[in-house]
């Protein structure tokens, strides 16, 4: 082997070496970023139909009271369903972050002020009852109405295929 070629080895050796070291570094801080998430899903996994009514780019925060929480910012999608509510990551590495569906039976709402912010409502949950949904703003109301039992609109209509649409 030349010289040239031994270098190149060596090189593409390291490089591989530490972009696993990085990759499992990433890893190990997303999973354990996904804790408190994972307690909740092995409580309330995902079941039953797709919900009726979709909010995009929702901001959901996780809290055990205490000063550590997850905060996710405008990467969640929350589905609302006539008997609960579903949360789901937009883009989440498989297993780390499952779908959560949560029934409105076994919410609890107490309102608090989240830092800055007075109108937060932190959700319990009677399964999971050391960890809390704060949810914030239009989502917060949607939910409270749900659970009070107004109706949700009723499915739309998915947009027609180009193949099927008529010429």
């Amino acid at each position: 082997m030349t010289p040239m070629i031994a270098e190149y080895y060596t090189r593409a050796l390291s490089l591989a070496y530490g972009l696993a070291f990085a990759g499992g570094l990433l890893w190990l801080v997303i999973w354990r970023d996904g804790v408190q998430w994972r307690k909740i899903a092995r409580a309330y996994p995902m079941t039953g139909e797709a919900p009726a009514e979709r909010r995009w780019l929702q901001t959901v925060c996780l809290s055990d009271g205490g000063l550590a929480f997850n905060s996710y910012h405008g990467i969640i999608t929350a589905g609302l369903r006539p008997d609960g509510v579903m949360l789901r990551m937009l883009v989440a590495p498989p297993g780390v972050y499952p779908p959560i569906f949560v029934p409105f039976s076994e919410m609890e709402f107490t309102e608090r002020r989240w830092f800055l912010r007075k109108d937060a409502v932190w959700i319990s949950t009677r399964q999971v009852p050391g960890i809390s949904i704060v949810v914030f703003d239009k989502l917060r109301d949607r939910i409270r109405e749900g659970a009070a039992g107004r109706p949700l609109p009723a499915k739309r209509a998915r947009p027609v295929a180009a193949t099927n649409w008529p010429n």
